[in-house]
């Protein structure tokens, strides 16, 4: 709000900056804590675009959505 863009646009900075965040997380880990961290960030991750309290799916329509 802050910077008054587009909602759609916001999301996709967020999704963008996440991302970026995942990498360098990775990026930090150690051979034997990545796996680990690979597999915790990517089902954090699926949770957040297939609920639809966050609403990823109005940007990616092919998205399933679920309710938790």
């Amino acid at each position: 709000m802050s910077e008054n863009i587009p909602y759609l646009a916001a999301y996709r900075r967020s999704l963008d900056g996440g991302l970026a965040a995942y990498r360098h997380v990775l990026d930090l880990a150690t051979d034997e804590q990545r796996p680990h961290l690979d597999r915790y960030m990517t089902a954090f991750a699926y949770f957040h675009f297939h609920c639809r309290r966050y609403r990823w799916h109005d940007i990616y329509p092919g998205l399933t959505p679920i309710d938790i």
